[in-house]
């Protein structure tokens, strides 16, 4: 399987959410939220992402580990907003940081900062990418995608070698909003919303079969300003074929969402999977995997040309 866009424009999963009270009790405390998104023409939204995923594969006595860590300084661009209120968004990865490393062997280095003949093959796509509009996003205000549109980058359209590619297939709608679509009504603490997702695996170079997630969002709590939601996903019905369920590894994150409430802001969200796969290329074999991902919002008044670590 192999991602037609970027990781900066799969995972870009942050905006700015307006919270809005509704239903107060009678002491003022608000029991019900309705989620809408918010957003000013030419507002900039810079997020700091962290990404560390491992995989080890193990057929007989063979055992073959995998890990990829990335450090991005990205941003989002409100470029238009219409009469019923939906966005177009341009996204920009700023800088990244990035090594690749197959068992003891010395890892694969890279930064964006880095002059073309430092660049390793592998990561020469990202390079070129680093501060120029990789896609037009159009979103509703309560979240969902309505538009798609690659910018300048045809490779992206295309298999691509590149170490940022995480585990997915074909491009699809669902796969790249990185927002929450909230539902229309007010949601009380406790109370969860869900959104059905199809996406392709590969059976073989021309073979796809569409495969269905539940995604699935519970309001925690709401405590200074801070709304807590807790995020999951999860495969529906039962996968048996070993070479679909190697492509599901990565497929099932779950974590915490967190948005300032008074401010309208997205201020972090944090995602892991961890999950092992028995025997799917016979007796002996196996492959786990272990995701982290950390989305972390940049003040405005920090040093946002810096170059993440």
């Amino acid at each position: 399987m192999v991602c037609r866009l970027p990781m900066c424009v799969l995972c870009f999963c942050c905006m700015a959410p307006m919270l809005v009270a509704q239903e107060n009790s009678p002491d003022g405390t608000p029991k019900e939220f309705k989620f809408a998104y918010k957003m000013k023409l030419g507002d900039i939204v810079r997020y700091e992402v962290r990404h560390d995923s491992t995989m080890i594969t193990q057929a007989a006595q063979v055992v073959d580990k995998l890990r990829n860590r990335s450090n991005e300084l990205k941003h989002f661009r409100v470029a238009d907003i219409d009469k019923d209120g939906n966005a177009t968004l341009v996204c920009v990865l700023d800088h990244v940081r990035m090594s690749a490393q197959f068992n003891d062997s010395e890892p694969l280095l890279f930064a964006s900062d880095w002059s073309r003949d430092r660049v390793p093959e592998k990561y020469l796509i990202v390079w070129q990418s680093i501060g120029k509009p990789l896609a037009r996003m159009t979103v509703a205000p309560n979240g969902k995608l309505l538009d798609l549109q690659l910018l300048e980058h045809e490779q992206y359209k295309k298999p691509s070698p590149s170490p940022l590619a995480p585990p997915e297939s074909t491009l699809d709608f669902d796969q790249v909003n990185f927002l929450v679509e909230f539902p229309d009504k007010p949601v009380a603490i406790g109370e969860t919303w869900s959104k059905r997702i199809t996406v392709k695996v590969q059976l073989d170079r021309k073979l796809t079969r569409n495969i269905n997630l539940l995604r699935t969002y519970k309001l925690d709590s709401v405590k200074d300003d801070v709304a807590r939601i807790k995020t999951m996903t999860s495969i529906i019905g039962r996968i048996s074929d070993p070479r679909i369920q190697v492509q599901l590894l990565q497929r099932e994150p779950r974590g915490i969402i967190e948005f300032d409430a008074k401010r309208g802001i997205l201020l972090s969200r944090k995602v892991s999977m961890d999950q092992q796969l028995l025997e799917p290329f016979g007796m002996k074999s196996s492959v786990s995997s272990k995701t982290t991902r950390s989305e972390q919002f940049v003040e405005p008044d920090s040093q946002v040309a810096r170059k993440p670590d």
